[in-house]
C-alpha cells in the first residue's frame, strides 16, 4: 500500500475486538489508517452511502445479521469494495465460505497479529483491483454507454461523447462513445476523437 491514509470500514459489534484492530492499525509503521466502525449491518450500509472506503473488515456475527448475508449485502451496496472477513465463527469453514462468495480473504479472531492484518488487507486491495482490471479487459470489447434523446444541436453530441468517455477516465477501461443517427435508413457510427473501434452498419 502507498504511504497515504487508508480508509477502513470496520464492521464489528464487539467493542473489545474493534479496539484491538484499531490499535493494530494505529501502530502500523509507514502507513496511516482512518478507521470508521459500524456495529451493525445497517450502520455499515449508512456509512457506505456517505463515505468511500479503501477496504472493509467485516464480522459475520452482527446483531442484525448473521453469516454470509452480511457479506452479500455489503457487496450489493459496494461491489468494488475489497472485503476481508474477520470472524469468531468456525473460522476455516466460515472463512472459506466467505471467499467463495466473493470476499478477498478472511482472518480468524485471536489468530492474527499486526503484520498479518496488514498483509491480508494489502493483498485484498490488490486482488480486487486485479479482478476489476481483468473484467474490463475482455478482448475486443469496450464499454458502450448509451444516451438517448440527443439531436446533435447546441453541442449535445459533444456533451454526450464526453459523458461516454468518463468511464474510461475513471477506470482505464476501453470505451466507445458514438453518435447513432437513426433518422437515416442505414445507421451511421461516428466514433469520438481519441478512440479506436470497428463498427458495422445495421
Amino acid at each position: 500500500m502507498k504511504e497515504t491514509e487508508i480508509t477502513v470500514l470496520l464492521v464489528e459489534d464487539s467493542l473489545g475486538d474493534a479496539r484491538l484492530v484499531q490499535e493494530m492499525l494505529a501502530g502500523a509503521e509507514n502507513q496511516r489508517f482512518h478507521v470508521q466502525r459500524a456495529d451493525t449491518l445497517l450502520a455499515a450500509l449508512e456509512a457506505l452511502a456517505k463515505t468511500s472506503f479503501d477496504v472493509a473488515l467485516v464480522d459475520l456475527l452482527l446483531p442484525d445479521c448473521t453469516g454470509l448475508e452480511a457479506l452479500i449485502t455489503i457487496q450489493l451496496h459496494a461491489p468494488e469494495l475489497p472485503i476481508v472477513v474477520v470472524t469468531g465463527l468456525d473460522s476455516e469453514s466460515a472463512g472459506l465460505g466467505a471467499v467463495e462468495k466473493g470476499a478477498q480473504d478472511y482472518l480468524a479472531k485471536g489468530k492474527f497479529d499486526t503484520d498479518t492484518l496488514l498483509r491480508v488487507m494489502e493483498s485484498a486491495v490488490v486482488r480486487r483491483l486485479e479482478s476489476a482490471g481483468a473484467a474490463g479487459k475482455e478482448t475486443g470489447k469496450a464499454l458502450a454507454p448509451g444516451i438517448m434523446g440527443c439531436k446533435g444541436e447546441g453541442g449535445t453530441t459533444t456533451i454526450a461523447c464526453q459523458y461516454g468517455l468518463e468511464p474510461r477516465r475513471r477506470s482505464g477501461q476501453a470505451a466507445l462513445p458514438a453518435d447513432l443517427d437513426s433518422t437515416t435508413a442505414e445507421r451511421t457510427v461516428r466514433v469520438a476523437p481519441g478512440t479506436r473501434a470497428e463498427a458495422e452498419g445495421t
